[in-house]
């Protein structure tokens, strides 16, 4: 199975959660009941943790150059286990973020994750700046991660992050693998709608429990949309055990392509 979507629990990885909270996160740590996963433990001890839930790969997400450099020294100390998507900030310019991702991605990782609502100051996740660095990635063959789904920091307004605004990067970008992070869950049946539309849009589930989700996402994840749907805990924020949750409700005969075919077509076309 693949995760595609953890943070590792090392200092550098918890840096915005320990021992301060940004604001965009402060929220997520009683709604999750975080504060037992977010003590310190080494990469083996969360691979170990891995391993009991039955993943044996998993996805890492920079949102940062200093993030990239720890996320490609993870990939590279623990190479068949850990996938890498680069991130790059906005603050300085879009050529500097440009150079960061090229470069990231030059180096060895897997493509870009992007939030609209963490960065300074928020912007839409299809805002014109962000062309040139999704360019890059088709180019480039390669996956862009994008949050487009509820948010619970109140900073920054949500018609940032809308649905929607997938559907014009996919119309405009037709062969960019693009992921949708958190499946666009809070926006009801749209993201299904614009999964189904782009053959190149996947819904990934991470920080979801199945249980919260509307029916017909249980529906579209075992009919017409099962090539489409992504596994992923967003560990810490769950526990890698919520694996089983997820067996309970996605189809055996779609397991494979749910915890593992999808991700790979995602990451590597």
């Amino acid at each position: 199975m693949i995760d595609f979507r953890i943070r590792l629990r090392t200092p550098e990885a918890l840096k915005a959660w320990v021992p301060k909270p940004i604001p965009q996160f402060e929220r997520y740590i009683d709604f999750y009941k975080m504060r037992p996963r977010l003590t310190f433990q080494t990469p083996e001890e969360t691979i170990e943790e891995m391993k009991k839930a039955g993943i044996k790969n998993a996805v890492l997400c920079s949102g940062s150059a200093e993030g990239n450099r720890f996320v490609l020294k993870m990939c590279k100390d623990y190479r068949d286990i850990f996938f890498g998507i680069a991130g790059a900030k906005l603050e300085k310019g879009v050529m500097n973020a440009y150079k960061e991702l090229k470069r990231a991605l030059k180096k060895g990782l897997l493509g870009f994750n992007f939030g609209g609502l963490l960065q300074n100051p928020p912007m839409a996740i299809d805002d014109k700046k962000l062309y040139p660095l999704y360019a890059l990635c088709a180019d480039c063959n390669v996956c862009v991660i994008i949050h487009s789904s509820l948010h619970y920091y109140t900073g920054a307004k949500l018609y940032l992050n809308h649905p929607f605004r997938i559907d014009n990067i996919a119309v405009d970008f037709p062969d960019l693998r693009i992921v949708m992070s958190h499946a666009g869950n809070g926006f009801g049946d749209l993201p299904l709608v614009i999964a189904h539309r782009h053959p190149n849009v996947y819904l990934e589930v991470s920080a979801l429990r199945p249980k919260h989700l509307p029916q017909s996402y249980i529906i579209a994840m075992n009919k017409y949309l099962s090539q489409k749907f992504i596994f992923g805990s967003d560990y810490p924020l769950l526990p890698f055990s919520i694996v089983e949750e997820w067996k309970q409700y996605v189809k055996e005969e779609n397991h494979e392509k749910f915890f593992n075919q999808n991700a790979m077509k995602a990451l590597f076309g």
